[in-house]
């Protein structure tokens, strides 16, 4: 803008200006215009990426959500299949035993129904091999079939027998003096 020179006389530099005022107010206001689009561009930066940065955020919380969603559907899907695993293993559980009742239950009145019969050896092969509980009871032979069977017999309603009881009313003390050898709950209240 100024132009550096040495006047007369003297080594004492001044400036002279080499350009007009009109010409200075130009390029004054070129700069002026020049530093306002560089504030205007720089405005419109911060502002794409302040959008930028809002789009992404909403689209991590879109995300987020549905992830959650997701996390909360899969939770209840394994806690229905732990559940329906434990109904079913339960059920199973269940009729295995219901199966064991009902085919112990068979045994023991197969063996009752030797003893009623006066076969001593099935009933010893029984206890033995189908594990047979020596002092198990079941009701008595005929109650359930005539009601009238309690009132001749001097019994009452839920009356059940052991086999000792049957092998007493039939008198055979080898066998009973057998039974009371191996059954473990008269064992125990003989002590």
């Amino acid at each position: 803008m100024f132009s550096r020179s040495f006047g007369r006389g003297g080594g004492i530099p001044f400036f002279v200006p080499r350009f007009s005022a009109e010409r200075m107010r130009a390029q004054e206001a070129e700069e002026d215009a020049r530093r306002e689009r560089y504030f205007l561009e720089q405005e419109r930066l911060r502002a794409e990426r302040l959008a930028t940065q809002k789009r992404q955020e909403e689209a991590r919380k879109q995300w987020e959500h549905q992830e959650s969603i997701r996390v909360a559907r899969l939770r209840e899907e394994k806690k229905k299949t732990k559940k329906e695993r434990y109904t079913k293993g339960r059920q199973d559980n269940e009729d295995r035993v219901k199966e064991a009742k009902r085919d112990s239950q068979k045994k023991r009145s197969k063996v009752f129904e030797r003893a009623r019969n006066g076969d001593a050896a099935a009933v010893k092969k029984g206890i033995w091999e189908d594990n047979v509980d020596a002092a198990g009871v079941e009701p008595l032979a005929g109650m359930e079939s005539d009601p009238s069977f309690l009132g001749q017999h001097g019994g009452h309603a839920g009356q059940k027998e052991t086999l000792l009881h049957i092998f007493s009313r039939h008198g055979d003390h080898d066998t009973v003096e057998w039974l009371l050898d191996h059954s473990e709950f008269l064992s125990c209240w003989s002590a």
